[in-house]
């Protein structure tokens, strides 16, 4: 597609594909694209009681990014599907991995999501894994987010032969399971 870069996209908030002009972005700009979801145990604890159910909300999520993988894997691609904190897969990712750049959508208008406490919380990792990876020479590149329709070429770059991780049938306990087994490992 682009020139020879391996770009790390990192799904927040928008992951319809065809909305996402930040993906389309990385997507042309690079020759192996990593497209990644991270599900962070400390989201669940961030809802505002008066939004809706944290079930409600989750499995929703859940349903997305099967839907994102799907159409990933339509394409000849795949979605890496990580249970971690951000701030340590991330920057872990995109170093393992040898990415020349991290990339994911604009920021979330925080006062327009009815999650705002999630969309504010996402927002501020961004920053810090931002942070991090530039010690590491590795920019992260914050881009817009969305736009009416994109038009996608039918296939994307070669996934790389890792294991592209599971996606939970339920957050709640599955991401504890995960956090319970780092914290015995650490």
């Amino acid at each position: 597609m682009g020139n020879h870069s391996k770009i790390l996209f990192w799904f927040r908030e928008d992951l319809d594909i065809l909305r996402n002009k930040a993906f389309h972005d990385a997507l042309m700009l690079s020759s192996e694209l990593i497209p990644v979801f991270c599900f962070d145990v400390r989201e669940q604890h961030l809802m505002h009681p008066l939004t809706g159910s944290q079930t409600d909300y989750f499995s929703n999520l859940i349903l997305k990014v099967s839907h994102l993988r799907n159409e990933l894997l339509k394409r000849g691609s795949n979605l890496m599907v990580v249970h971690d904190r951000y701030e340590r897969i991330i920057p872990s990712l995109a170093r393992v991995l040898g990415v020349h750049q991290v990339r994911t959508e604009n920021f979330s208008p925080e006062y327009r999501d009815e999650n705002v406490e999630i969309s504010r919380f996402r927002n501020l990792k961004t920053l810090e894994i931002r942070k991090l990876l530039n010690m590491h020479s590795i920019p992260v590149v914050v881009d817009s987010s969305s736009c009416n329709r994109i038009l996608l070429p039918t296939t994307f770059p070669g996934f790389p032969d890792v294991n592209p991780g599971e996606i939970p049938n339920h957050f709640d306990s599955h991401l504890n399971n995960h956090e319970e087994q780092r914290r015995r490992s650490s």
